[in-house]
């Protein structure tokens, strides 16, 4: 409790933009746990697999697109509110918090299916704990690229490139090739999770199964979330 004051206190004498947001970032770090305060929003799609290119797995995976959309909850908002850091907007009710909340989510996933839905990619997978946090078990999406037929040739188009980027488009099987070659001789061959089913093992080795509250004095394992179930489809 110490280090949480004494970094409250310090934010205070520094007088950040928005305090409360602030604050409650650092004592989340002081204190450990599952912070819900500060909201990340993550989709999630299902795949069908026809191949993996390294390693082996089952014919459909739940993957992970974070960083969608960020938030944070009713309570810290109201606080932010009272600490100014929405300057001259009126506070909005909770109900309404929420739709604003469910825009933002519904949009993320009208894009998500746009970009990706009913096409065949390649992705690029690491454990979700590896680029954010704990919070929930499952594979993220950290590169990808869209398959299509060009002249005849099937070519793999990457999300994110521009198309003066030299790695924005390339023959699919070249791409192949470039890829078991490297993961054969790269500083993470034979280190990389030989299977799908590996991730809890992953999950576990790096602590997200242990107390994450070591300060509270009690034993608390912590159980990290499993991918939600598909997000209702609103009525036409």
């Amino acid at each position: 409790m110490e280090l949480e004051t004494r970094f409250i206190d310090i934010l205070t004498e520094i007088n950040p933009a928005f305090p409360e947001t602030a604050k409650s970032g650092f004592v989340g770090i002081a204190r450990g746990g599952l912070i819900t305060d500060t909201l990340f929003l993550s989709c999630f799609l299902d795949y069908e697999v026809s191949d993996y290119l390294l390693g082996a797995g089952p014919s459909s995976l739940t993957v992970s697109y974070d960083r969608a959309g960020e938030g944070r909850s009713y309570g810290l908002y109201k606080l932010a509110h009272q600490a100014g850091e929405f300057y001259g907007e009126l506070l909005m009710s909770e109900s309404a918090y929420r739709d604003l909340q469910n825009e933002t989510l519904s949009s993320a996933e009208e894009f998500l299916a746009h970009a990706l839905g009913g096409r065949e990619s390649i992705v690029f997978l690491a454990p979700m704990a590896a680029h954010n946090a704990i919070a929930v078990q499952a594979w993220q999406a950290v590169a990808q690229w869209d398959v299509q037929l060009v002249d005849g040739v099937l070519q793999a188009v990457r999300y994110g490139a521009g198309d003066h980027d030299p790695e924005y488009r390339q023959p699919l099987a070249g791409l192949k090739s470039r890829i078991t070659t490297a993961a054969a001789s790269d500083q993470f061959a034979g280190k990389r999770i030989a299977s799908t089913e590996g991730l809890e093992a992953y999950y576990r080795e790096i602590g997200a199964y242990d107390d994450i509250t070591p300060g509270d004095g009690l034993d608390n394992p912590f159980t990290p979330a499993q991918p939600p179930p598909p997000h209702p489809t609103p009525d036409p």
